[in-house]
């Protein structure tokens, strides 16, 4: 028998293949899309697979380290199905980006402080009480850590000239 004939009796496994992902179809492309980055944890990045954002829209999982899961929103047949491919990898991933300062939690935190009216001198507090927290239980002295303008070494620190979002009137630096 040649290799040739092993290759031709061998099944192709479904693990490259797009599959559909639940049965609900969409007539917008922006409902496929609002309804995908809600599924499997609402963790989702663009993807730069092909997608031209009319027919099909391609996103990665956020939600984990080195993460092969992706779904996309696909034109089939005049509707618009959510496909998926790939398995989510084991390990969390904690930040948004590789050089994001705030976790997912402490993000989300800040977001809903602020829309619920929260000011920038109470979100500093906060911010340093969460860092002091942090080292304590990591055994060191947060007075060790004091900065002579005030404030710790590694707390996050709010700042008018930056902003987190354009409807948000401070934003959040290192």
């Amino acid at each position: 028998m040649s290799s040739g004939a092993l290759v031709d009796d061998v099944s192709p496994t479904p693990r490259g293949k797009w599959v559909s992902v639940g049965s609900e179809q969409f007539s917008t492309m922006a409902e496929g899309k609002d309804n995908l980055k809600m599924m499997e944890g609402g963790k989702w990045k663009w993807d730069k697979s092909p997608g031209d954002g009319r027919t099909q829209s391609c996103f990665r999982c956020n939600a984990h380290v080195d993460c092969d899961r992706v779904l996309r929103v696909h034109l089939v047949d005049g509707v618009f199905i959510i496909e998926g491919k790939g398995e989510h990898a084991p390990d969390p991933n904690l930040k948004r980006r590789l050089n994001s300062t705030l976790t997912f939690d402490m993000e989300t935190r800040v977001r809903e402080s602020m829309d619920q009216g929260g000011r920038s001198a109470g979100l500093a507090v906060a911010l340093t009480n969460s860092k002091v927290k942090e080292l304590k239980m990591s055994g060191k002295n947060p007075e060790d850590f004091k900065k002579p303008e005030g404030g710790l070494l590694g707390a996050l620190k709010l700042c008018k000239s930056v902003r987190i979002q354009p409807d948000t009137p401070f934003g959040l630096v290192s």
